[in-house]
């Protein structure tokens, strides 16, 4: 009788287990309930789904870099760093991975090791993105001198590809009250698109008229 109901309860556990197995959410609907819920700001709830995604796959880089971000919204800088951190190990070649790992390092206060990243990064890779993320963070810390030289770095790595740098390095410009250099690298982006509206009305706001007339090309690399 004693082995009888060992087995019964063996049997009720296994069952009980087969039950809550049963109502486990499958990975792709705990990803887009964490999607809606991060997309509504509700980053605890985010959290708590992309966390039961990462722990039962655990070698999938998006999935960290989703939990990184719910995780960030929560102002878990720390934790969020790591799953960053993760997430770009697994996806080196990422932009977006290790733009929020940068932006964990420097909510963290790892300004050294944030720099020294992005430099080594540049140097490996040549990109004008990480160009913009050096001239980002540069502004943020306050070495306006660097930022410039990013930017700078950034417009010859693109070799005219784009507008982003030059959006950029307008965007800085108009952060220091410098509208002259702003207006030059508006122009610019008017070669590029002379539908921008945010530009067009920049521009306006500085008492010109944007238009064909008033695009400039981008300078050839290695001008003064």
């Amino acid at each position: 009788m004693m082995c009888g109901r060992r087995i019964l309860a063996g049997a009720a556990v296994v069952a009980a287990f087969v039950a809550g197995c049963s109502d486990q959410q499958t990975l792709p609907m705990a990803r887009r309930d964490g999607n809606v819920a991060y997309a509504n700001g509700n980053y605890e709830l985010a959290r708590q789904k992309y966390q039961d995604v990462v722990d039962r796959n655990r070698h999938n880089a998006e999935d960290k870099y989703n939990l990184g971000l719910s995780l960030m919204g929560l102002e878990r800088y720390q934790e969020a760093h790591e799953q960053f951190r993760q997430a770009y190990e697994l996806a080196p070649k990422n932009q977006e991975y290790f733009a929020e790992l940068c932006e964990s390092m420097y909510a963290t206060g790892q300004i050294d090791k944030l720099f020294a990243s992005i430099r080594s990064r540049l140097r490996d890779k040549s990109d004008s993105a990480d160009a913009l993320l050096l001239a980002e963070y540069a502004q943020r810390i306050g070495a306006l001198d660097e930022a410039v030289q990013a930017l700078e770095q950034a417009i010859k790595l693109d070799a005219g590809e784009s507008a982003d740098p030059y959006v950029a390095q307008a965007t800085f410009f108009r952060s220091i009250g410098d509208t002259e250099k702003e207006l030059k690298s508006l122009r610019v982006v008017l070669s590029f698109d002379l539908e921008n509206e945010t530009v067009n009305a920049r521009i306006r706001e500085l008492g010109q008229i944007p238009g064909p007339s008033l695009a400039i090309t981008p300078e050839p690399i290695g001008s003064d």
